[in-house]
């Protein structure tokens, strides 16, 4: 049996535990304070997330230790992601700015002028931001920015994932899979109708989802720089916003159907079941 977490987007009960055993979910409990839970990362049996605030006011970034949660100000509107690396750091969507904490201590807030920053990773010494205003963003360790890349208007880059030295980035509103190495932009191709979402690696695979198509797509990563589609498949709900791995299991959070699709992975995915949850929007099991 292992343990994962739903972050739901509703204005109680935002965070839920869960088991997750031989394919089946099992409900275990929910944690009443979170709201609007809009993102989630496991480090060292801690459970890191974020939460929007019901009014138009800075969010709230908050640690699971122990059935105990803490929690500080996200020092920024519509906290949108979170990654846990050697610090903390945040993106606050609607006030132009990155938060980075040490545990839950704010040691740096970094405004961006003009930016919609949507998801950050760490990058060796760098920070690596994916700006919706169309640009990839580099903050090094000095705390200097640089901009990347220069995406066209109609792009809307939305999310990242890291393979060694290759960059994958889902765009929203053109839904294009972009591929950097070294910082520099070496592939991109439209990976089908919709808008782009959620991007998550495991092992040799790719996997990116799309809304109003609904759709999960598959690629073989095994060349890194030249993916190669290999599957669509339904994702059995509507608007599959975010997803997860356990073992050769994907779990995709269906944030407008109110479930959560199960399907097996031996080569390409194969559908197994739904489990109903209200407004599914984040996930992680736990690591």
């Amino acid at each position: 049996m292992q343990e994962l977490y739903i972050g739901t987007y509703t204005n109680n009960n935002a965070l839920i535990k869960l088991s997750f055993d031989n394919g089946k979910l099992c409900y275990i409990k929910s944690y009443h304070e979170p709201m609007y839970c809009s993102y989630l990362k496991f480090k060292n049996e801690k459970l890191y997330f974020i939460c929007e605030n019901k009014k138009w006011a800075d969010g709230f970034i908050m640690i699971l230790d122990n059935n105990t949660i803490i929690k500080n100000s996200s020092y920024g509107i519509n906290p949108c992601y979170i990654n846990v690396g050697n610090h903390i750091s945040i993106c606050n969507y609607d006030s132009e700015n990155i938060c980075l904490y040490d545990n839950l201590n704010l040691i740096y807030n970094y405004h961006i002028k003009n930016s919609l920053p949507h998801c950050i990773q760490e990058y060796r010494d760098n920070l690596i931001i994916v700006d919706k205003n169309n640009r990839l963003l580099l903050i090094d360790r000095n705390m200097n920015l640089k901009c990347l890349y220069n995406f066209k208007g109609d792009t809307e880059p939305r999310h990242i994932t890291i393979a060694d030295n290759v960059f994958y980035i889902i765009s929203e509103k053109s839904n294009e899979l972009f591929i950097f190495q070294n910082y520099k932009l070496i592939n991109s191709f439209k990976i089908s109708n919709g808008n782009g979402c959620a991007i998550k690696i495991y092992k040799n695979y790719l996997f990116t989802s799309a809304r109003e198509t609904n759709l999960i797509n598959v690629f073989d990563i095994s060349n890194k720089t030249n993916p190669k589609l290999i599957q669509t498949v339904s994702s059995y709900g509507k608007n599959p916003r975010d997803m997860d791995f356990y073992k050769n299991f994907l779990l995709v959070c269906n944030v407008d159907s109110d479930n959560i699709s199960i399907f097996k992975l031996n080569k390409t995915l194969k559908y197994q079941s739904s489990f109903h949850i209200k407004k599914p929007f984040c996930i992680s099991f736990k690591k």
